[in-house]
């Protein structure tokens, strides 16, 4: 396995390689192996290939493409910007357990699945369909408008279990 990190463009080889990009736009693709790729500042893509591969854009708005087997994405911050992962199934996880859910109330709070429903009380995490994409949204505060997206390509059903919260 090889440690790859601040690099601008990077391939993996056939085995676990942790690799991580630098403050640019990069382009990272993972190999065969279990891969951790990070992806920084910019709006990279990243590309685990096969294998049950960790994903995490940073800021910027990336392409997460997981690849074959089961793959985790991985959201650490609200200030990550308006990512899409590409090829998501029901074998992956999208991990939103680094964010806070309710900033104003201590350590870290875990989001609660809503479903489809609106948005009533701070920390909800809910999964809406629209216009071919299906988005995940999280609310941090009281009101009816979203903090954070994740968008997916096409319509994909979600349900509690696709999330590490």
């Amino acid at each position: 396995s090889d440690t790859l990190v601040a690099v601008e463009n990077l391939i993996g080889s056939d085995f676990g390689d942790t690799l991580g990009g630098d403050g640019g736009a990069n382009a990272i693709v993972g190999g065969r192996g279990n891969d951790c790729i990070a992806g920084a500042a910019g709006d990279d893509a990243l590309d685990g290939g096969t294998g049950r591969d960790t994903l995490a854009g940073g800021t910027g708005a990336d392409v997460l493409t997981g690849g074959m087997m089961g793959d985790v994405f991985v959201f650490a911050a609200l200030n990550e910007g308006i990512d899409r992962i590409t090829d998501f199934d029901a074998a992956d996880r999208i991990d939103v357990s680094a964010i806070d859910a309710d900033p104003g109330t201590g350590p870290d709070n875990a989001f609660a699945f809503i479903g489809g429903a609106a948005f009533t009380a701070v920390g909800q995490l809910r999964v809406v369909q629209s216009g071919g994409e299906t988005r995940v949204e999280l609310s941090t505060d009281a009101d009816s408008a979203a903090e954070f997206t994740i968008r997916l390509d096409g319509l994909v059903t979600l349900i509690a279990n696709d999330f590490v919260l």
